[in-house]
């Protein structure tokens, strides 16, 4: 019995300690890190008539209106709604303001590249679909139309700014509209129509590319390099099954030019991710976290929140820290954007560090660190620790073009498989594996090209490859 006594007497200690610590702690907030404070720079404005924004945001106006003036409406009413509450959740969809005479892929997805067992041979699929092409194409000619007028615009940035409400995921009826351009490069294909086919291509990378450099969001970004890595497989198919001329040839290397810093780094996106976060932090603070106990506490007569909610909201705001918060963050963002200007080796060897320390982080979710702003951490920093990941889609996209590069040169020259090695030797670093800056591999099984871009565990084992 006295054992358990002292026992007793020792938890109570221990946990009236905890109680008084803890507090203790969390009494005072970091100061704001000046790099930090730096973060959120807001790149100058695009004119609107010359911006692809409105055009994608008003891209399913109904038959008969402009896409661009009724994104510009659509756009002016998301501000509004913004003005009014950063944090609504009223209309987070653009499509709910377009209404149901919208305008629609007709006849479905089912005879899109989409649903084709290889995604990576779209131009395959649809000249095996010929019938179903054809009449999809014919059924949907006002969206391939927009597309081809959208893909003309000389610059792409997003307009609203970086809060709750914003309508960030704006872009997935032109990745169905994609699709209906890679069945039109598909027909012009099948006609023998091999150069209006790469002068499509090159329209659309054009394009791509600007958005990819322009665009400050995360999604937009990513839907860039999806769509320009689609385009460069379809190249990859063209050069496979049509006869190409020196123009053609002039044409295809002016497609597959690696990609810019600009193009392929995150540091756009960190900076206003950085703003989107500050602005959450900034809510959070000031407004807590209402759904955090929600459900489990009903509200009392007067409509104020009941008991736990009130207890509950006390101690999101004891333990959440918005400077030692945003300063998790903007360190992770600047971290990411030096990360972005390695290369080859460098680059890897970084990456592969960053993700073993956030795998670390994650299966040890209960650390000595988590004593102070335990709240912020558990909210932000899994959150930002996936750009991590995102950076290398750009290194990917970047290699899947240069193996392109080199289809071209080996088509060009005429090249043999017994020299093919030799050739990817001695290209040279325009050539080169973007990961480990050597010549990229050839695979004489397969009749291959490729490299080893990185996996889900950052390992230097997902190979990406490009059939001669």
């Amino acid at each position: 019995m006295k054992n358990v006594g002292k026992i007793l007497k020792w938890t109570g200690v221990v946990i009236l300690a905890i109680l008084v610590l803890l507090p203790a702690i969390n009494a005072v907030d970091e100061r704001l890190a000046p790099e930090v404070a730096e973060l959120g720079s807001v790149p100058a404005p695009i004119p609107p008539g010359e911006n692809a924004y409105f055009a994608i945001f008003g891209f399913q106006a109904p038959s008969g209106e402009d896409m661009h003036a009724r994104g510009v409406e659509m756009v002016a009413e998301y501000e509004k709604i913004i003005q009014a509450d950063p944090t609504s959740q009223a209309v987070l969809f653009p499509v709910a303001m377009l209404g149901e005479k919208r305008l629609q892929l007709v006849g479905g997805g089912k005879d899109l590249c989409h649903s084709a067992p290889d995604p990576y041979r779209c131009l395959a699929y649809y000249l095996g679909r010929s019938a179903e092409t054809t009449r999809i194409l014919a059924d949907n000619t006002l969206m391939l139309d927009r597309y081809v007028q959208l893909i003309a615009y000389p610059h792409f940035q997003e307009t609203l700014p970086p809060v709750t409400a914003t309508a960030f995921n704006i872009t997935s009826p032109i990745r169905t509209a994609h699709q209906l351009f890679l069945a039109k490069i598909a027909m012009h294909v099948k006609n023998g129509k091999t150069s209006a086919a790469l002068a499509m291509i090159r329209q659309d990378t054009v394009f791509l590319r600007r958005m990819a450099a322009e665009g400050n969001a995360l999604l937009g970004k990513l839907v860039a390099f999806s769509l320009l890595s689609a385009d460069i497989r379809a190249l990859s198919e063209i050069i496979s099954l049509q006869k190409l001329t020196p123009a053609d040839i002039v044409m295809a290397n002016n497609i597959v030019q690696p990609l810019t810093d600009q193009e392929r780094s995150l540091a756009r996106v960190c900076q206003f991710e950085a703003r989107y976060v500050r602005n959450l932090v900034s809510t959070m603070a000031r407004d807590g976290n209402a759904s955090i106990l929600q459900g489990l506490s009903e509200p009392t007569k007067s409509g104020e929140p009941g008991v736990v909610s009130r207890v509950g909201q006390f101690f999101f705001r004891l333990f959440f820290k918005p400077n030692a918060t945003f300063n998790i963050a903007g360190r992770t963002f600047i971290d990411v954007m030096a990360l972005d200007a390695m290369k080859g080796p460098d680059y890897s060897a970084r990456l592969k560090e960053r993700r073993g320390l956030t795998v670390e982080r994650d299966r040890s979710r209960i650390r000595l660190d988590m004593v102070y702003n335990p709240v912020g951490k558990f909210y932000i920093d899994a959150a930002v620790q996936v750009l991590y990941g995102y950076s290398r889609r750009g290194h990917d996209l970047d290699g899947l073009m240069r193996l392109v590069a080199l289809k071209v040169l080996v088509k060009q020259k005429a090249v043999p498989d017994s020299q093919v090695e030799h050739l990817l030797g001695t290209a040279g670093p325009r050539y080169a594996d973007p990961y480990a800056s050597r010549p990229m591999q050839w695979d004489g099984k397969k009749r291959c090209i490729y490299f080893n871009g990185m996996n889900e565990s950052f390992e230097l084992k997902q190979r990406v490859e490009v059939l001669l």
